[in-house]
């Protein structure tokens, strides 16, 4: 399965833009994400010295044909929310089941 993703970049580091519903699609990816990376807009920005590799692998080993488009980033991403699983799920139930009322 061929699957297109953006790789965001500033001056000192990069992040892989993966939607959420692909890193549950990968589990227990989901279990190995560092809070070096972030959320943003219903994707994980996946910090590229590990968490990245590790989305990399789990998709090589799924058969997905992965390509990333490189995109500077103009805003601040490390002011964004740290990854953490419980807050993870709680948004997947969200995106899937809509937001609690």
């Amino acid at each position: 399965m061929k699957k297109e993703y953006t790789f965001l970049y500033d001056p000192g580091h990069g992040w892989a833009m993966i939607p959420l519903e692909d890193i549950e699609a990968l589990y227990p990816l989901e279990n190995k994400i560092s809070s070096y990376s972030f959320f943003y807009k219903g994707h994980a920005l996946l910090e590229e010295d590990c968490d990245a590799s590790e989305f990399w692998e789990a998709a090589k080993a799924a058969g997905w044909d992965i390509k990333f488009n490189e995109v500077e980033v103009n805003f601040k991403v490390r002011d964004l929310p740290r990854w953490d699983h419980k807050t993870y799920r709680m948004r997947r139930i969200e995106q899937v089941y809509g937001a609690s009322r």
